[in-house]
């Protein structure tokens, strides 16, 4: 694999663009999960100091109370059980209590880093919600469980988003037909698993979802066009594997090393469950969503994306499936998590178009 503090270039890209990629690669050379103690409900709920809210944006939190009526998938590992979860809503102010739409965002890390009131997000809520009418919109993002801590493993996540949706649903006042799901990379896989819980339970499904190149296959098999991408990528393939295994409580991962093996009463979830890599899911799986109508899905992944294979696969998934509108938009020479770049113009057109997607 390419060592990742060095990079070559793409065609498209200018000096200043290839000088800020080798820069984040040479940055996470060498990147390992974090394994540390999981947050408090009351720590989740803090807005981080270095956080602000963008004139004119409020940023609000609330906790959604476990969900009673998980499906069974997500409630038969007892070492890993539905817990209060904290979500985030970004609203213009003086909007009304329930705008005319719901954003529901879950965002990316690789299952083990990040937040929604990261300094990464702030500022891209505010571009979707400017992008959408922030007039008539609201962001609202889950603070779900990251896999630094055994007792955070797969599927604590999921638990946590299917909630939080939940608590949109019943506690918000939302309606299923104005709320669409957004997610980025391990969150567009999250967004997924959502996606075919809702539509295997004959739950209300959301009426458009919009993906960012969804990280939704952790076995990381690599097509040979994907592979040739390893040069660009912000991460190396070794980062990756260790982000899925410590998500899995593998026996392998670092998370094991540091806090020892998994007791033989957990549930170590495969890599390709469809509830762990949405790429997996098939077109037999996404049957029963496909068929409930629901409005459409929007992929966007860039070329020079090492995670490209699974934007592919899904969207042909859900074609196949019956699902009705789904496209996929392919960027040039866009690596993985361009749409947080702000030196490829490519990031904020891409958020422009989702925001008017999604609100359309």
């Amino acid at each position: 694999m390419t060592d990742c503090a060095t990079a070559s270039t793409r065609p498209t890209w200018t000096d200043a663009q290839t000088r800020t990629v080798h820069s984040i690669r040479a940055a996470m050379a060498g990147f390992k999960s974090p394994v540390v103690p999981p947050l408090t409900l009351e720590e989740l709920s803090r807005l981080p100091q270095d956080s602000v809210a963008p004139a004119g944006i409020s940023i609000t939190h609330a906790v959604a109370q476990p969900c009673k009526n998980l499906p069974l998938e997500l409630v038969q590992d007892t070492n890993i059980q539905p817990k209060p979860v904290v979500y985030w809503t970004y609203r213009a102010e003086g909007d009304p209590a329930v705008p005319a739409k719901a954003l529901f965002y879950v965002h990316g890390g690789g299952n083990t880093t990040n937040s929604p009131v990261s300094t990464t997000y702030i500022p891209r809520f505010h571009q979707l919600l400017e992008s959408a009418g922030k007039k008539k919109t609201v962001v609202v993002a889950p603070a779900y469980r990251l896999a630094t801590a055994p007792e955070n493993a797969f599927p604590a996540s999921l638990q946590d988003v299917f909630a939080a949706y939940m608590a949109l649903l019943h506690d918000q006042g939302y309606e299923a037909q104005n709320i669409s799901l957004i997610g980025d990379s391990s969150g567009g896989n999250l967004v997924l698993g959502l996606l075919k819980l809702l539509g295997d339970a004959g739950g209300a499904l959301p009426s458009k979802v919009a993906l960012l190149a969804p990280a939704g296959d952790l076995t990381h098999i690599f097509s040979a066009e994907a592979a040739s991408a390893a040069d660009v990528d912000l991460f190396a393939y070794e980062s990756y594997e260790e982000m899925a295994g410590n998500y899995l409580y593998e026996a392998s991962s670092s998370m094991a090393k540091a806090c020892g093996q998994a007791p033989s009463s957990y549930r170590i979830f495969p890599r390709d469950h469809p509830l762990v890599s949405a790429a997996h899911v098939g077109a037999q799986g996404w049957a029963k969503t496909a068929a409930t109508g629901f409005s459409g899905v929007r992929i966007w992944v860039g070329d020079a994306d090492q995670l490209a294979d699974a934007s592919h696969k899904i969207a042909n998934d859900l074609k196949q499936a019956g699902a009705r509108d789904v496209q996929i938009k392919v960027l040039q020479d866009m690596p993985h998590g361009f749409w947080i770049l702000d030196v490829f113009p490519q990031c904020g057109q891409t958020w422009r178009e989702v925001g008017a997607y999604v609100v359309a």
